[in-house]
């Protein structure tokens, strides 16, 4: 036994047409029944059983109705044989098998049919039966099937609103009510053993030394302590060899000593201010060099500094940065929101394996570059915002366009806090909901006028045209698939 077909059968409505059911009464049967597939049995239905295009005309029908039919009859009177005449489907259907149905319905046996053999003036005679039979078919369609184009001008008003948007990675489902969205974020990391030239370099020349004139502008007396720091304009720091006092109003000779060694530490001439001092007092306590400073030499040793390494991180991540692009893309769901803002590369698990002030030509950067995503879903985004939305303009009103998400804009992204801070511009329209899919059935039977009444009748409509066709159809048809009802937001 084929199981297949016994499911079939259960899901399949089948229905015995009487002598007297009208196309229209078959019509209505077709269309509130439950059912996908039907079988007529149109045995009992002389009009059905001898005229072809009718049952076409019907199966035309039934697929506006989203539906397949199918027929089957016994032959009566003389030409009653012993088997059923197989049953006439649309061609996408297969033909199926009814309980109702004795024998075999396949194919008839080609020893008892002998097909004519046509030559080319009654090929072209078929090929013309056949396109006017199309025509046929198509017009009788049109004229069976009542339609009505209705289009409904509401009255809008416009709408704005700018909505805050956190998503959270803390959050555990979305809140309408506080804007508040779950979100998580995403890590891959990459291994890196990378070598790096050093570019920095210490000074191993001769430091330079030399005399200056202390001057106190003050009313007091000014104990400058040995080791004091001084500087230039140019940065270059100067130390105290010896402590010295100068009186009010006075000044005092001085030895001081470059804190690094170099030719820039022979300084000529210029002004060097008390590193300790605020800007305020610079004037009034500061000293000028007496003779032009000495004993500087040249001797630049690489050697390995803190910005060398800082470097070296940026340039590791900047190189492997795509490579870890890559690989977090290819975790992210489709329906991730996907913006260049909500990827953060880090290097904070990179080290150097040398320390700061060692003296070498190149060092080397390892550990982990990694890359962070902060991803939310784009679905659970609009739905929120929808609801958002929805609350503010309240329940009898809709938006009359779409919502434009290419204007949402990141404002933030809190890594420390694993949020995003987000804002919706909203700038549309709303009209009342008119709700179309109810509207079907409550038009259904009524006059143009009777519709238009109705339709006027409803809160925050402004216009109305029916169009019903064919030309004698007088009422909306009672078919919800022929009327089409159209919102025109202006």
């Amino acid at each position: 036994m084929n199981m297949d077909n016994n499911n079939e059968n259960k899901e399949r409505f089948e229905y015995r047409v009487k002598e007297d059911d009208t196309l229209h009464s078959i019509l209505e049967r077709i269309r509130d029944t439950d059912n996908n597939e039907l079988l007529l049995d149109i045995t009992d239905n002389d009009l059905l059983r001898k005229d072809g295009s009718l049952r076409r005309t019907l199966v035309a029908a039934a697929a506006e109705f989203k539906k397949h039919l199918a027929f089957s009859f016994t032959e009566t009177g003389s030409e009653k044989r012993t088997e059923k005449k197989p049953a006439i489907v649309a061609k996408s259907q297969k033909i199926p098998v009814s309980k109702s149905v004795s024998g075999s319905v396949g194919p008839i046996s080609k020893a008892k049919v002998k097909m004519p053999k046509l030559g080319e003036s009654g090929k072209r005679i078929a090929v013309a039966f056949s396109f006017f039979a199309g025509l046929l078919l198509a017009a009788a369609v049109f004229f069976l099937l009542p339609r009505a184009e209705i289009k409904i001008t509401p009255e809008v008003e416009p709408v704005s609103m700018d909505l805050a948007i956190k998503a959270s990675a803390t959050a555990l489902k979305a809140d309408f009510e506080n804007g508040i969205l779950p979100a998580k974020v995403l890590e891959v990391e990459e291994n890196i053993d990378v070598a790096f030239p050093v570019k920095g370099f210490v000074e191993m020349g001769e430091k330079s030394s030399g005399r200056v004139t202390i001057i106190n502008k003050t009313q007091e007396e000014q104990k400058i302590k040995g080791k004091s720091r001084l500087k230039t304009e140019n940065g270059m720091i100067f130390t105290m060899d010896e402590p010295v006092i100068i009186a009010p109003k006075s000044s005092g000779v001085a030895k001081v000593s470059a804190t690094e060694g170099g030719e820039e530490g022979n300084i000529k001439s210029g002004k060097l201010i008390f590193a300790a001092l605020t800007k305020a007092d610079e004037d009034i306590l500061y000293a000028e060099v007496l003779e032009p400073f000495s004993g500087g030499t040249e001797n630049k040793v690489p050697a390995l500094t803190q910005q060398d390494i800082d470097e070296a991180k940026k340039q590791a991540i900047g190189e492997i940065g795509e490579t870890l692009r890559e690989k977090i893309e290819q975790d992210l769901e489709k329906e991730i929101v996907k913006d260049d803002r909500l990827i953060r590369l880090t290097s904070d698990k990179l080290e150097s394996a040398e320390k700061v002030g060692t003296q070498i030509s190149e060092f080397h950067l390892k550990g982990q570059a990694r890359a962070e995503y902060f991803a939310f879903s784009q679905t659970e985004l609009i739905a929120l915002v929808e609801q958002i939305v929805k609350a503010r303009i309240g329940e009898d009103k809709v938006l009359g366009k779409s919502l434009d998400f290419s204007v949402l804009v990141i404002n933030k992204v809190d890594w420390d806090a694993t949020s995003v801070f987000l804002s919706y511009p909203l700038q549309n329209i709303v009209h009342t909901n008119l709700e179309v899919s109810s509207l079907r059935k409550k038009l259904s039977g009524r006059t143009v006028q009777g519709a238009l009444d109705y339709l006027y009748s409803l809160p925050g409509v402004k216009d109305v045209s029916i169009k019903l066709s064919p030309f004698w159809v007088k009422r909306v048809p009672g078919f919800a698939n022929n009327v089409k009802i159209e919102l025109d937001i202006k």
